[in-house]
């Protein structure tokens, strides 16, 4: 464009016939309307070409996000089901220890019941040995 302005103030600038000078300045006005309409189809272009760039690079980040945020939905989901387990297997530990704990409870009361099979036993023992003596002896 600039180069147009250029050669149209060069010819302007010329002593010339009304008629030679009328033909002159359409030919350098219509050149310089091809060229502005050339920058002006260049620059829609370019505009087009970075707005088409733009919305790729957005539908990209979109889709990375996406990708991201189902991610993080699967580790959620993961992570809930673990703890899922884990409460689970927490709550089998409850009941467990919560049967170690009546064992317990009644450990000592096995423990007695045990001393007193302990005591009958000696005490059969000793009938049975005096049953015996009792019997040897005429």
């Amino acid at each position: 464009v600039l180069t147009s302005l250029v050669v149209c103030f060069r010819i302007f600038g010329m002593e010339a016939s009304p008629r030679s000078e009328a033909i002159a300045k359409e030919a350098c006005l219509r050149k310089l309307a091809e060229e502005a309409a050339d920058a002006v189809t260049t620059y829609v272009n370019d505009t087009l070409s970075l707005k088409t760039g733009g919305i790729w690079h957005v539908t990209e980040l979109n889709h990375c996000a996406q990708v991201k945020y189902n991610k993080i939905v699967q580790d959620v989901q993961t992570l809930t089901n673990q703890l899922e387990r884990t409460n689970g297997e927490h709550d089998r530990l409850a009941a467990t220890l919560t049967s170690v704990d009546a064992f317990c409870q009644l450990f000592p009361v096995l423990e007695r019941s045990v001393a007193d099979l302990d005591a009958m036993i000696t005490q059969l023992e000793t009938t049975v040995n005096e049953l015996c003596a009792r019997q040897r002896t005429p």
